[in-house]
């Protein structure tokens, strides 16, 4: 390049284009009951040219969802540079039937073969739910935790812990 006065210079630019797809990371809470919603959140990232777009499909906010139902999310990132990746779950909304099963599980984790009372009485409120009759249902899991009272009372389950069944269940009778 020569000036005006006959000065001669030289000039370089070192161009570097980004050709690296950001990384899509899906975060979040991804087995729900169906009275209870769940957000997730894009844990994306891009080192080159930074997060341009972050978009959910469905939804990033998944709730009023009857269960048992699976969906399907995917997450698709684009960079500053026009690069993109997609990450993809799915989230698991629960029935009432399977939050009782979930129960049942845990007591029977805790009490071993004399939880077989608990069990009819929970098997009960599930077969109640099947058949759509909903107050039986109420009445069950109302006696399931009164089983449980009368166990902590008895010192045979700690009374920390039945709290937290006994919280869940009346969570599950508030959903139907």
């Amino acid at each position: 390049c020569v000036d005006g006065a006959g000065n001669i210079g030289f000039a370089s630019t070192v161009v570097s284009i980004d050709q690296t797809a950001p990384v899509a990371i899906i975060n979040g809470v991804t087995t729900i009951k169906e009275w209870e919603s769940t957000t997730l959140i894009s844990g994306s990232y891009d080192a080159t040219s930074g997060i341009a777009s972050v978009n959910f499909s469905p939804n990033s906010t998944i709730s009023g969802i009857d269960g048992p139902a699976i969906i399907p999310v995917t997450l698709t990132v684009v960079d500053n540079a026009g690069n993109s990746a997609t990450a993809s779950t799915v989230v698991t909304v629960l029935s009432p039937q399977q939050v009782i099963e979930e129960v049942l599980v845990t007591i029977e984790g805790l009490l071993g073969d004399d939880a077989q009372p608990l069990a009819v009485t929970l098997t009960q409120a599930t077969n109640s739910l099947n058949e759509g009759r909903l107050r039986p249902a109420h009445n069950q899991l109302n006696a399931f935790i009164n089983q449980l009272n009368a166990l902590v009372n008895s010192d045979r389950l700690d009374a920390n812990t039945v709290q937290q069944i006994i919280d869940e269940v009346n969570l599950l009778n508030s959903s139907f």
